[in-house]
This record gives C-alpha cells, structure tokens and sequence, in this order.
C-alpha cells in the first residue's frame, strides 16, 4: 500500500493512533496512551484494520530510523546519508501527515513518501562558482607594490656619499694635498662633483625604482633603471634580518631592513628605508610563515645574557689589530712628506736617527690605538645580547644603531677568539655565523653576530645559547690532542720560514741582521705553544677544534649543516705520515689538528657516515 490511495470505502474520518513524547524523550506507543492526539484532531476512535496498518506504519517511522535505497529516490543518484535521530521529530511528522489530508478526506500519501521527500531535499547541492579574480576576497595572498618612503632619498643621501668617499680615500686624500696648479685644482673639484653626483643619482635610482610586495608567502623585490633586478625571498631561508638607524634616519622616523639569505656576497634585501610601523608590520608577516621568530609586542623583553660596560667597549677596541691602521697612518705620513719642497725632504731625512724611526712608529701604533677605541666606542656602545624565542638578537651602536636577529636553526659556526692581550684581561670574544654573507663597511662580513667582549667563565654558556644542540664545553670537556710527530712538522715549517727571513737579512743588513737570527728559536717555541694548545673533539651533534696561542681560535660546527669533509696531506705531512680533516660549511671552513693518516680516515669515515 505504500505510496497509494487506500479503497473507496475507507472512512472519512480515520483515526490515527499517535505516541505522544514521553518526559523522558522515549516514544514507544506501547507505554503511552493516544487520548492526547484525539482530541488535538478531533478524530473518533474505531477499530478498523485499514487504519490499524496506517498507525502501524507511522509508528514505524516515528519509533525507528527509516531506510530508504537510492532506488526509493531518484535513479542515478547517491544515497544522501540518513537523517539524525534528531531530525525525526514525532510531533513534526505528524502535522506534516496531517496538513497532507485532501479537502475530499482521502487519506494523506504514505509517512515512506513523506521521508523520501524528505531526503531527496537533503541532498547536497552544487557548490557555488568560485568568485572571480575582481570579487572581495582574492584566492591568493598577494599585496600591492609598495615603495620606498619619501623622505629616504634625502636621508640616504649622506650615508651614501661617505661611503662612497670612504671607499675612495686615497684618491681624495691625493686631492687635497695634491698641487696648487690651476688646472690640477679644477681636475679636483671635477673629480669631487663626480663623486658627488654618482652619491646622488645611485640615491634616486635606489629609491625610484624599488618597489616590494608579499606574494604566495614570498618576498618579491624589483629595482633598477637600464639593469633590472628581481628577486625573490623565501622566508623559510632567512637567514638573518637587520634593522639599521643612523642619526638620519632617527631623525625621520625611518629604518633600514636587511635580508640575508644563503650564499650570497651581498645583502640580497635591501629596504631603505621604511617607516618603523612598516618595517614591522613586514617583519612579523615573514615571521608568520618563515624562519624568524614571532614577537609579541606586549610580552616583557628578556633577560639580557651579555651587556657591555663602557670599559670593556674601549678594551675591545685597544685589543683589535692596529696594523692595517699603522699602514694607512704610515702612507699618509709618506704622502705628506712627497708634497713638501726638494730641501725640507733632504734635511728631514738626514735628522732622522733611528731611534726617532722606532719612537715615529710607537706614535703611530698608539694613534692606531685611539682610532680603534674610538671606532669601538661609536659601534658598539650599549651592546646587549639576549634571547628571544627561537632567536638570538643583538643591539649595539651609538649614532648607527644595529639589532641583528638570528635564527637558532640557522646557526652553523661558533668561534671564539681569545688573542693574547685580551686572554689576559681574562676576556674574549665570541661571533655567529649563518650561511648568509652580508656586506658591512664595504666588506664582505661571515659573522653577523658578535659578541666584542665576553668573560672567559662565560665563553662556554654564550657559545651553548648560539648553539643550544651542542652539548660539550670546549672549556670544560676533554679535547683530543694532536698528533706528537704534529710538533716536528710545525717545528720544521716554522724554521724553514723563520731562515727565509733571518738569512737574506743577516747578509745585507750587517748588525740588524743579527737579530734578525732571533726569528728561528722564536719559531720553534711558537711551534711549541701552538701546538700544545691545539685540540679537537667530535660528538653526535657537533665538531670542535681548537688552535693558536698567540691567538688562541675555538670553532663549534653543528654537524648537520656539514656540506663536505675531505683530507688534506702536505709534503712534510705525509713525510711524518699525518693527515688533516677539513669541514665544510656554507661559507666558512675549519681545519682540525693534525692525526695520524689511519685516525684521519677514520674521522672522515665517522663524519660522512
């Protein structure tokens, strides 16, 4: 009968026979009484079997879950998935029998067609079309072409015409002392103008022609008039980001972002510069989706791990090596002389006695130590290192102020320098370094972190916050020592080059040359120290090595950023039958102290296994 009208001869009035919920939500007719629904429909009671199969069927749907084939529904399409518990609501299901009565009183369609009519409207529907390129909500994260802020090309003008004069020294010291002709004056203020307006245009062009954006979580960089760059930087292989701000820029308001990433000799994004709320809001969507670590503005800054007194910014800088400065003192000293008359040369050089020689050049060593305090005091004035998340940031600068952020998992070496003079100070100092390979003054800089001045107590808890896998102490663990045949090959080389000097000197240099013998047993016992001094230890997460006594050097590589390791055997090294492991890193490479051949390959076969 499903689905059909039921006999001509059916009442007009039938009676359905309906379970009204009970308090406890059950709904089993055979516990509950139907006095309810007949006088909510007004329907007389009558024992009919007609009627009795309709209430059986309709307390089947109520009481139990129906099921329907796909065949029950539409041919052709799938199941819909059956209806919730829930869904089935006895009172609902009712009205919906009840309001399907026809005005001519012929029994409604079947409670099976009704739950058929049901699911079929709970099929799923076809998905709406995707919105167009041109609607709200763009598919893709892709932010407009921004540009450089306006103030910039005046602010970068003066950094970069000291720059470019810094770099050119010689050639304008030449120029102001250089002769007072008329026409070599007017060559000067040409050459100045030249270098004046090669400051200025480089400034427009950096300016006019850069425009960045986010793109599919990439940084996408675009610059230059006749030769066109684009770059684009994955934040993922960040390897270091700076925040730069000079006098210039702190008067605007401005700051200058530098992206390292791997492998390059210069710094591959340059922003500058940027407004400090824009240099942030840049900064943490790179650190949403690469390798720099979220900040939270309100979150208190950590305790700092180094910070740095004013002294030891000043010992740092009497510390450095001053012999590039004497050199450049020196030929501005020469230069000076060149300029002056044919005579007042002569009478200098025949006053000169040698003891004025040494005394000019103790004047020089000590200005060279002035300049290097001075230097030191200007970059790294305020110096603190601290912990940030999964980071190691570093600020320092008086007038150029510079906060280096480095990633943990970035990190590939950690070297301490420890040179003589600042060994005895009970000092030394500590550099980072990424794959990333910035440019700083000009040069080509490895190290994008330093630490100038740290405790020797502390060397090794600075180097395991740089380097938090690394479990040995170099100062503190048992480091393997070099081979003893290791000594005789030092011992040789350093003779060999110490007669290189001495003898040439002793035949042409009469009483000088006498001391000029000296430089063999100082070789030998410099042979010595080095030697006693040197060190390796290899470890499941790290390699260390250890050499010099004049400037004692530690290295710490993290062995899974190793890219190679090969073996190195010199003629006097397989005359005493020894061998040197190098590894690699991206960058940067160290040596460990000389082995046997046999200790040699086993290394290489433990490293590369």
């Amino acid at each position: 009968m499903m689905g059909s009208d039921p006999p001509d001869d059916t009442p007009t009035t039938p009676f359905i026979r309906l379970p009204p919920p009970s308090p406890d939500g059950s709904t089993d007719p055979a516990d509950h009484p139907t006095e309810l629904d007949q006088k909510a429909l007004r329907l007389p009671l009558e024992d009919d079997p007609t009627q009795r199969a309709w209430d059986d069927e309709i307390e089947g749907h109520i009481t139990q879950r129906v099921d329907v084939s796909e065949t029950d529904i539409l041919p052709g399409l799938p199941p819909p998935p059956p209806p919730e518990p829930d869904d089935l609501d006895p009172e609902d299901l009712v009205s919906e029998v009840v309001s399907s009565r026809s005005e001519t009183g012929r029994l409604p369609a079947s409670p099976t067609d009704i739950m058929q009519a049901r699911q079929f409207s709970s099929l799923p529907q076809p998905h709406p079309a995707p919105p167009s390129p041109t609607s709200e909500g763009p598919t893709e994260e892709v932010s407009e072409w921004r540009g450089l802020h306006p103030a910039s090309l005046v602010v970068n003008l003066f950094p970069r015409a000291w720059r470019t004069a810094r770099a050119a020294w010689p050639l304008l010291l030449a120029v102001f002392i250089g002769s007072d002709s008329l026409g070599m004056r007017a060559a000067d203020l040409l050459i100045l103008f030249l270098f004046a307006g090669l400051s200025l245009w480089n400034t427009f062009i950096h300016w006019a022609t850069l425009r960045y954006r986010m793109r599919e979580n990439r940084l996408e960089i675009k610059s230059g008039l006749l030769n066109r760059q684009a770059r684009t930087i994955d934040p993922g292989r960040i390897q270091n980001m700076e925040l730069v701000q000079n006098l210039f820029h702190k008067f605007a308001g401005l700051v200058e972002l530098r992206i390292e990433t791997a492998g390059g000799t210069s710094t591959e994004g340059l922003l500058s510069a940027l407004s400090v709320v824009e240099a942030k809001s840049l900064r943490a969507r790179l650190a949403h989706v690469g390798s720099l670590a979220l900040e939270d503005e309100a979150a208190p800054e950590s305790e700092p791990l180094v910070v740095m007194s004013l002294s030891e910014i000043l010992a740092y800088g009497l510390t450095r090596r001053t012999i590039g400065t004497v050199a450049v003192l020196t030929a501005v000293a020469l230069e000076v002389l060149g300029q002056l008359d044919q005579d007042a040369t002569q009478e200098i050089a025949q006053s000169v006695r040698p003891g004025m020689i040494v005394a000019a050049f103790l004047i020089a060593f000590a200005g060279s130590w002035i300049v290097s305090a001075t230097a030191s005091f200007f970059k790294h004035y305020g110096f603190k290192m601290f912990r940030a998340g999964d980071s190691i940031k570093t600020e320092e600068g008086l007038t150029t102020r510079r906060r280096v952020e480095i990633p943990l998992k970035k990190v590939q070496l950690v070297r301490a320098d420890e040179p003589l003079m600042r060994r005895l100070m009970g000092y030394g100092s500590v550099e980072i370094e990424t794959a990333g390979l910035g440019v700083q003054d000009g040069q080509v800089r490895q190290a994008e972190g330093v630490v100038p001045m740290v405790e020797q107590d502390e060397l090794g808890q600075i180097v395991k916050a740089a380097a938090p896998l690394v479990q040995a102490d170099p100062w503190t663990a048992e480091l393997k020592p070099a081979h003893p045949r290791a000594l005789w090959r030092a011992s040789t080389a350093g003779t060999l080059q110490a007669l290189a000097i001495a003898l040439p000197a002793f035949f042409f240099l009469d009483i000088m040359g006498w001391f000029a013998l000296l430089l063999i047993p100082l070789a030998l016992i410099s042979a010595w120290f080095d030697w006693n001094w040197q060190g390796w230890l290899v470890t499941d997460q790290a390699i260390i090595s250890r050499h010099g006594f004049l400037n004692r050097q530690t290295y710490v590589l993290a062995r899974d950023k190793l890219q190679s390791v090969h073996m190195v055997q010199g003629p006097l090294m397989r005359l005493h039958g020894l061998g040197r492991v190098v590894v690699r890193v991206a960058g940067s490479q160290v040596a460990l102290p000389d082995v046997s051949k046999e200790d040699a390959a086993r290394l290489m076969a433990k490293l590369t296994d």
